[in-house]
């Protein structure tokens, strides 16, 4: 398991995730990233699985401009990873 090195990025997610302004569909996408995050045995394919999934939250106009900055962040951590 090589989820130290996400664990930061793992503590930030949960905050978003408990977030009251974080909806629902957001809440449950971030629960599967974070699976991903501390089950994934390759450190390269969790990143990229993680990616494409946050990936998925650009399109959604439904999204408040608070929570997609914190995916941005999101993604921005996960891009120094590669």
């Amino acid at each position: 398991k090589m989820s130290s090195e996400f664990q930061p990025l793992i503590d930030h997610i949960n905050s978003i995730i408990v977030e009251k302004t974080t909806s629902k569909g957001v809440r449950e996408k971030l629960k599967v990233v974070l699976e991903i995050l501390k089950d994934e045995t390759e450190s390269d394919v969790a990143i990229n699985k993680s990616l494409a999934i946050l990936e998925e939250f650009e399109s959604d106009p439904n999204i408040d401009s608070y929570t997609r900055t914190q995916i941005y962040s999101i993604v921005s951590v996960l891009g120094q990873f590669e």
